[in-house]
């Protein structure tokens, strides 16, 4: 060999034995070694001549020679450059090491064709590797275990809800039933301590299962086309007799940018604005609520305009310390310092969060002790929708008058195992002129259904022997009563439940039912007349197709006004006006009392003076007035007998005009 040739071997060989990782070359034919370098024989414990005397399977216990021979046979064939595998080396004590081989066949044209081999040690790598798998299975483990107790919630959950519901809904039922049958108003006065505490036990309940199906990701958001600035104006009425009670001014303040229509889930954006005026109200006993809404970042293409959502609901109430700011949004957080006077769950805003996030905005808060609140929601992104008629004309409604409704002897079958949950909806119905069959069970529904064929069928969900899923699945998978309409009557919803109504039933009311709900579901679905009844009845509550809230027409503009009276005359007009002053001394009686008998009186006399004189918007209010009374809708009656002096000093100024 050349001296020059010979020197590059040696720094070669050299180069080889510095490096960390083991280097073989081993020969074609009998797999044995012919030059190992200094990794090779630390990391095997063999010395030099020891392991020149050993093959490549001696140091691979697991590999037999066929395998190895099948192995290389990709190199023999030139099908790859390099072959690259894991296996299993064997130390000189016993002990096992995991290695990666990359091995690499030259040919040589006066020398035996061999191998050159670089082994890397991956014990390190695999402690690695074996501890992320661990963690990773401890992580999955974890994950179906918090599932699985997730699931163990939503069902306590759901069935706590219906074990307090069920009761719940019944006591609520029936004291709206005997607060317009008794007189005398101290037991008026504990009735509605009844009716009060119940709802805000069922509000409790609500918020407690909303927060459930948000944080389990199952509540889903369903957009409509709505008017913004209606919402707004409806949730300022809401809370305006609280906060005439509390001798606050209510702002609201609408940009002049703010669209007529936008796509958004009206429910849940009346909630986020209840949540936030409401707890507004609560710790604001001087100053003002001032309610701003805008908009801003319009963006258009070819398929639609969108806009930023803003609105803020700002006090001047007692003031959030910095401490509590930054856990404001907290479930179950409430001011340490707070007065127990103020209540609440503590749920509120978390569960507001949740549900701007889930609309694709943020909520953020700056308040100042004892000089009030700023609570700022936006929403990116937000569809502008063309102007749709029936969101914004709020007049010439169409609406049907409840105790008008005759079924004429269509045949209802009633699914409950609680028999006052029965005899409610029989009461609610009992003018309706409606043929009832009841049953305690999905079993007995199906054995009613069979003999007596109804025409609607209402069915509770969870009863004894056969829940009314099923029954309703076995109903409808039979030709002979998968036509009749079959209504769930349940409780508030959680997890999936909601998609398992919408799919299997033609259509679900929400426990505790009213009648005015009851009939406008069964009107969907069942023939019904109209019955032409008294002026007294025909102001009682309203079925109405319109998205805008009722008590609206309480707050109707001059022009409507002025529009009303082109057609009257002046002396009618004075006639009218005398009528009205003559009516302001009943009017304060029935404010000061809130007799409900009194007040649905009164609404009726209304309208039919506004009938007698042709004036609608007086025939409007009396309905609305009737309307709440027969609901027992105190805050929503109190606010629209409120406006009735309003209603009569815009009529006196307008007569000018005739």
């Amino acid at each position: 060999m050349e001296l020059n040739t010979l020197h590059k071997l040696v720094n070669f060989k050299k180069t080889l034995d510095m490096t960390l990782d083991c280097v073989f070359m081993f020969h074609v034919s009998s797999f044995a070694f012919f030059y190992v370098n200094q990794g090779a024989i630390t990391l095997l414990g063999y010395n030099h001549a020891e392991l020149l005397q050993k093959n490549v399977l001696d140091i691979q216990p697991f590999t037999t020679h066929e395998q190895f021979k099948e192995k290389i046979k990709i190199l023999l064939n030139k099908q790859l450059p390099i072959l690259k595998f894991e296996t299993l080396y064997q130390h000189k004590q016993g002990n096992l090491i995991p290695v990666e081989m990359i091995i690499q066949y030259i040919q040589l044209s006066d020398k035996e064709n061999h191998f050159f081999t670089i082994v890397r040690d991956i014990r390190e790598r695999k402690q690695i590797e074996d501890s992320l798998e661990k963690a990773l299975e401890s992580a999955e483990q974890a994950r179906l275990e918090a599932e699985k107790a997730n699931r163990s919630r939503s069902a306590f959950l759901a069935n706590m809800s219906h074990e307090i519901r069920t009761p719940l809904n019944v006591i609520l039922g029936f004291a709206e039933l005997l607060q317009g049958q008794i007189q005398d108003l101290h037991h008026k006065e504990y009735l509605a301590a009844i009716k009060t505490s119940g709802h805000s036990l069922m509000q409790l309940l609500n918020d407690i299962l909303d927060l459930s199906k948000v944080e389990a990701g199952r509540m889903v958001l369903e957009y409509t086309t709505i008017n913004p600035l209606n919402v707004f104006y409806d949730i300022g009425n809401i809370f305006a007799e609280k906060i005439r009670e509390k001798d606050l001014s209510l702002i609201i303040e609408p940009s002049p940018a703010l669209p007529a229509c936008l796509i958004l889930d009206e429910v849940r954006l009346r909630q986020i604005l209840l949540n936030l005026v409401g707890n507004a109200v609560k710790f604001t006993h001087q100053g003002h609520i001032k309610i701003h809404v805008t908009c801003s970042d319009f963006i258009s293409d070819a398929q639609q305009t969108t806009v930023t959502l803003v609105f803020s609901v700002e006090d001047t109430g007692i003031g959030i310390s910095p401490e509590q700011l930054a856990t404001i949004f907290a479930v179950f957080e409430q001011h340490v310092e707070q007065n127990p006077q103020y209540g609440g769950s503590g749920l509120g805003l978390a569960i507001t969060k949740r549900l701007v996030e889930m609309m694709g905005g943020r909520i953020w808060a700056h308040s100042k002790v004892n000089q009030g609140s700023i609570f700022t929601v936006s929403i990116e992104r937000v569809a502008v929708a063309l102007q749709d008629r029936n969101i914004l004309e709020t007049e010439n409604k169409k609406s049907i008058h409840i105790d008008s409704v005759r079924f004429n002897q269509q045949r209802i079958l009633l699914v409950d195992d609680v028999k006052f949950n029965r005899d409610l909806i029989k009461i609610f119905l009992k003018d309706a002129d409606v043929e009832f069959i009841e049953a305690n069970n999905g079993q007995e529904a199906i054995n009613q259904t069979q003999k007596y064929l109804p025409h609607l069928i209402l069915m509770d969900i969870i009863m004894p022997m056969m829940d009314g899923h099923t029954a309703t699945r076995i109903l409808k998978q039979n030709p002979q009563y998968a036509h009749i309409p079959i209504i769930a009557v349940t409780i508030a919803i959680v997890d999936s439940e909601e998609v398992t109504l919408q799919t299997l039933y033609d259509d679900f009311l929400k426990k505790p039912l009213h009648k005015n709900t009851l009939i406008s579901g069964l009107i969907k679905f069942l023939p019904y007349t109209l019955n032409t009844i008294s002026a007294k009845k025909v102001s009682t509550p309203l079925i109405t197709t319109s998205t805008t809230s009722q008590s609206n027409l309480a707050n109707l503009p001059i022009s409507t006004i002025t529009n009303s009276l082109k057609s009257t005359t002046s002396h009618s007009i004075s006639a009218l006006l005398t009528h009205l002053q003559q009516a302001k001394t009943e009017w304060e009686d029935i404010s000061n009392t809130l007799i409900i008998n009194n007040i649905e009186e009164f609404a009726s006399k209304m309208q039919k003076v506004g009938q007698e004189y042709g004036y609608s918007p007086l025939i409007e209010w009396g309905i609305l007035l009737e309307s709440q009374a027969a609901m027992f809708e105190i805050q929503a009656l109190s606010e629209t007998l409120s406006d009735f002096p309003r209603l009569v000093d815009e009529i006196s100024q307008q007569s000018d005009l005739f």
